[in-house]
């Protein structure tokens, strides 16, 4: 099995396995979204869209399993990373940059590296097309603006 499909197959294979709440379940669908939207950022960008997809779907990991929200992208580093060892097939530095973009992931303000960068993008424009037409979060705004512009939205 490629090595994203069994990823994927993982975290399905741990959500079926969680007791099912609103909460989770909406956790799991945006996890689902940002995978998506991610992959096309990627094409768009001439990323790497097996990696940014990787961290897209392990980036809110910890959530999705504890539903804590708080300081969830260092925690959720290194549960990704400890998947991702388990799992097989990826290299230390695929994983670092998976886990060091899953990491900095809520660092909506500032700019990264292209990897995490486009996770963030993934995510806020997730964040901002399921709030629609609903306030947006601050820190998202300026990040929500370029993606409108770069996607003709």
């Amino acid at each position: 099995m490629h090595r994203l499909q069994a990823l994927c197959t993982y975290i399905d294979g741990c959500f079926d396995g969680l007791e099912k709440t609103q909460a989770r379940s909406f956790v799991y669908a945006h996890i689902h979204a940002v995978t998506m939207l991610s992959v096309q950022i990627a094409r768009k960008r001439g990323l790497d869209a097996e990696l940014l997809a990787a961290a897209a779907r392990l980036h809110d990991v910890h959530t999705l399993l504890t539903l804590e929200s708080e300081n969830h992208g260092p925690k959720g580093a290194a549960l990704a990373e400890a998947i991702l060892q388990e799992q097989g097939g990826w290299s230390a530095a695929e994983i670092a940059a998976i886990c060091g973009a899953i990491a900095c992931h809520s660092e909506k303000e500032r700019n990264h590296d292209p990897l995490t960068d486009a996770l963030i993008d993934a995510d806020v424009l997730e964040h901002c097309l399921q709030r629609f037409p609903g306030p947006l979060i601050a820190k998202e705004e300026a990040r929500w603006a370029k993606l409108q512009k770069e996607f003709g939205l």
